[in-house]
């Protein structure tokens, strides 16, 4: 465990914030369009399920692209002497991107919804969301285990 600077921890609460904003605080106000707003098509047409699977295998594997884009993002960050970014400011960064990922993932849901109107199927997004909002969300040992990878000795 590392000591974080006080720049640092104001950077890490910063992404929490954005975390509760993204995966938590917009999932609700879809549940709530869903619930109270919302009317979705009346016709149901057969190839509306099709889409439905293909948002399901979205869903599922989408978020594990961040792997790659996390991997060019610190190798150009790396690589790049002149940037004014700061290994704090680029997991936030990165932080927004995963994020982004996984409210994708409720977007889907809610689109389903109004093209087919199964709120059932809008119910298996917000799970597969939940999920992932678990396996995304930032903790503070995940934080200074990407700042010993990035700059282990300080830049």
């Amino acid at each position: 465990m590392i000591t974080l600077s006080e720049e640092q921890d104001k950077e890490f609460k910063k992404t929490k914030y954005l975390a509760l904003a993204f995966l938590i605080i917009a999932p609700l106000i879809y549940v709530l369009l869903i619930s109270f707003i919302l009317q979705p098509a009346v016709n149901f047409e057969p190839k509306q399920e099709f889409i439905f699977y293909i948002f399901i295998i979205l869903s599922i594997f989408q978020p594990m692209a961040f792997t790659f884009i996390e991997r060019i993002q610190v190798s150009n960050y790396k690589n790049s002497s002149m940037t004014g970014m700061t290994t704090e400011k680029l997991y936030t960064t990165l932080s927004i991107i995963k994020f982004a990922f996984v409210e994708s993932i409720y977007i889907y849901g809610l689109v389903e919804y109004i093209l087919g109107g199964d709120k059932y199927h809008f119910l298996i997004f917000v799970i597969i969301g939940m999920c992932w909002s678990v396996i995304v969300w930032p903790r503070k040992e995940k934080f200074e285990k990407f700042l010993m990878k990035v700059e282990p000795y300080g830049k």
